[in-house]
């Protein structure tokens, strides 16, 4: 007698509200030619929150991702504006270093929570290590203030620093520093890489899908064609190919990162 599985049926349930509930989103968003934050809220921002709540996540634990969140945002908006990969147009101009906008530091943070706390629920465990969490604080503190550092030097010694094909160090570079996170801690579970690899599949959609309605309402603009290797129109938008890789590099980086230094086993 077959007996279906209650976990694939509420798998099944939850990707279909994920699907309709982003459907709409993404809709509205666009009509109402919503603005950064408020994007990124209904996006990222509010699922969070509900995968947070019901899965207890603890504080220290969002913490560290929110840290993580934000030393990224540093470095690839940083980078992105420095070598004009793209701009990021937010409500308020404010801006670190008069480089980095401050809304996109926020958006990349609730983006990173975002991710975090979906591999742990979709593809792991949906169990916290709140000890761990706790005694990586400083290693995550230190990743965020060495970013603001390296932001900082770049814009007062060395600003003339022009570098070819930053688009690739910016994906390559987070792919690299996952493969050596592997190394050093000697992962050669199969089954882990292909966990990771599929995550970033499914985690990059929502993030293709903010990056459409970030060039639908004027969030992002891609303006220096030139160092792009190509690019493909969608609505009326060229988008550079590079972004889709980092849209599925994200993904892989914030769940190698989270699974080998704030999660208890893989």
């Amino acid at each position: 007698m077959f007996l279906p599985d209650p976990i694939l049926n509420r798998r099944i349930v939850l990707s279909s509200v994920a699907v309709v509930y982003y459907l709409v989103i993404v809709y509205s968003l666009i009509f109402f030619n919503a603005g950064l934050l408020v994007s990124t809220f209904f996006m990222f921002g509010l699922p969070a929150m509900l995968m947070a709540m019901f899965s207890y996540a603890p504080g220290s634990v969002l913490l560290n991702v929110s840290l993580l969140g934000a030393g990224m945002a540093i470095i690839l908006e940083g980078i992105a504006h420095i070598y004009g990969l793209w701009y990021t147009v937010g409500y308020n101009q404010t801006r670190l270093f008069e480089l980095v906008a401050v809304e996109a530091i926020f958006a990349l943070v609730l983006q990173v929570i975002f991710l975090s706390l979906m591999y742990e629920l979709w593809f792991d465990d949906g169990s916290y290590v709140e000890q761990e969490a706790i005694t990586r604080f400083g290693a995550f503190g230190a990743f965020f203030c060495v970013s603001v550092m390296v932001l900082a030097f770049h814009h007062y010694f060395i600003s003339d620093l022009w570098i070819e094909n930053s688009y690739l160090w910016l994906w390559g570079g987070m792919l690299l520093a996952c493969v050596s996170a592997l190394l050093v801690h000697r992962v050669h579970s199969i089954r882990f890489i292909k966990r990771l690899w599929w995550f970033s599949l499914v985690g990059s959609l929502p993030l293709l899908l903010a990056l459409l309605v970030s060039m639908e309402n004027v969030h992002k603009v891609f303006a220096y064609t030139d160092v792009y290797l190509h690019t493909f129109t969608i609505l009326g938008n060229a988008i550079p190919i590079e972004e889709v890789f980092l849209a599925l590099a994200i993904p892989f980086f914030v769940a190698t990162i989270y699974e080998l230094y704030l999660d208890d086993s893989f």
